[in-house]
């Protein structure tokens, strides 16, 4: 006996295209205010998310790396405000611990 809740994982697609069901969200947009550009623009999401939808990627993944490139290579350990407290510091002797 087969069961189709293990086949909930693989999504959705819009027709029988490879195009993700979310994606019809911009064809929407397009019927509510039918103009050129907001066909175009529907037109032009559906490609990039076939695209990433065909490479295995999700517009969530996109966000991540987008954020990851923004943050830098450098991810430091210490919060901002004990690196700019030690940043000049010769020696770990100088800090004031006790606070006066």
């Amino acid at each position: 006996m087969r069961r189709d809740w293990p086949q909930a994982v693989r999504g959705v697609n819009f027709l029988w295209f490879p195009i993700p069901a979310y994606s019809s969200l911009t064809v929407l947009l397009w019927i509510m205010h039918a103009r050129m550009w907001t066909f175009t623009l529907a037109l032009v999401l559906i490609g990039v998310l076939t695209y990433l939808h065909l490479r295995g990627r999700s517009v969530v993944w996109v966000i991540r790396r987008f954020k990851s490139a923004l943050r830098g290579r450098v991810v430091y350990a210490r919060p901002v405000w004990y690196r700019r407290r030690t940043q000049h510091l010769g020696s770990f002797d100088l800090i004031d611990l006790k606070g006066k």
